[in-house]
């Protein structure tokens, strides 16, 4: 345990040289009321309770991590219907493109459709923050967490 300096409930630094605010003070002359004794790490943030806890990460800092291979993509996008299963098997084996990537790239603007073509054609990794994931996504009139929770079902693929 240290003392920790303490700013709208985040823990903001620490010293774990020091055991309590007397020997903050003694040490490096420092003292407050933002200043306490507990046992936390800076990036901390105060719960209800009174303990530190790491934050939630954000949704995009968890999209970011959410990753899929093409067959994972079919795969999961065939079992909910988002593509039919004979699409998502022509795609991972021949390249060719399901309904729904021939739709989000058509909404796409002229000059970046031939892009995108063989972008999805070529796929063998999709991530959650690819810039064509949206297309998809209003191809497919999905919500972003029903695209999140085919990327996680995905996964478990």
């Amino acid at each position: 345990m240290g003392v920790v300096r303490i700013e709208n409930g985040v823990v903001v630094q620490s010293w774990l040289d020091v055991d309590s605010l007397d020997a903050l003070a003694a040490k490096y002359d420092l003292g407050g009321t933002e200043f306490e004794t507990v046992d936390a790490v800076p990036g901390q943030v105060r719960q209800g309770d009174g303990s530190f806890a790491w934050p939630e990460p954000s949704a995009e800092v968890l999209r970011a991590g959410m990753v899929l291979t093409d067959l994972q993509f079919a795969m999961v996008s065939a079992a909910t219907g988002v593509m039919t299963f004979a699409e998502a098997e022509a795609w991972v084996a021949r390249g060719e493109l399901p309904a729904l990537a021939v739709a989000a790239i058509s909404a796409l603007p002229e000059d970046q459709q031939p892009y995108a073509r063989i972008r999805f054609a070529g796929a063998r990794v999709l991530a959650r923050l690819d810039p064509f994931i949206p297309a998809l996504q209003a191809a497919a009139s999905l919500t972003d967490e029903q695209v999140d929770a085919l990327f996680i079902d995905g996964a478990a693929l």
